[in-house]
């Protein structure tokens, strides 16, 4: 959405890249990686961009230790069978190659039954994925106001528009939220 990249890049650094199979567009990416190489980046990339495609064409896995790239991938899943058919092939590929951890989005529903199949946890210990347990935001209304008006969280905690309450699910979901990223000791 070029709103929300403008409004992220008048905060942030943020830099758009595009992953894609066309031949017009195959360094639309590569910015990721050459400020990898300078700083930590974080990438936001939708369950199926053709970012392998970019790997291989580039042969990433390649320069990456010379150049002290390290990549850490969090794998959001709602547990759904699609979610979950996308998290074994990204493992297939990337096997132990990056660092994976899987997130598992509570905000989106609680039946993780398909998560903890044999098999699939088989598949996860192999590759020694780590896993969190992403929160569910409290307040549907005050997540929807958000969303409504193009907010991110800090941005909700410093609007008048925001009552005491509401400001306070904020604070409640961001605090679990780092708390489950940084019992990887990943970041």
């Amino acid at each position: 959405n070029p709103d929300t990249y403008r409004k992220l890049h008048s905060v942030l650094p943020v830099r758009l890249a595009i992953f894609s199979e066309s031949e017009k567009l195959e360094d639309a990416a590569n910015n990721i990686y050459l400020s990898a190489v300078k700083h930590r980046a974080l990438v936001n990339l939708p369950a199926q961009a053709p970012h392998r495609q970019w790997f291989e064409a580039n042969d990433i896995f390649t320069i990456a230790p010379d150049d002290k790239v390290e990549f850490v991938f969090i794998f959001v899943t709602t547990s759904g069978y699609d979610s979950l058919s996308l998290l074994k092939r990204h493992l297939e590929y990337f096997q132990d190659r990056v660092t994976t951890i899987v997130a598992k989005n509570h905000g989106t529903g609680d039946e993780w039954e398909a998560f903890e199949d044999p098999s699939l946890q088989a598949f996860i210990n192999k590759f020694n994925v780590l896993t969190i347990d992403f929160p569910r935001f409290t307040g549907s209304t005050t997540r929807n106001r958000l969303d409504q008006l193009s907010l991110s969280f800090g941005e909700g905690l410093a609007s008048p528009n925001f009552n005491s309450l509401e400001k306070q699910r904020i604070r409640k979901f961001l605090k679990a939220a780092y708390a489950a990223f940084d019992s990887t000791g990943v970041f």
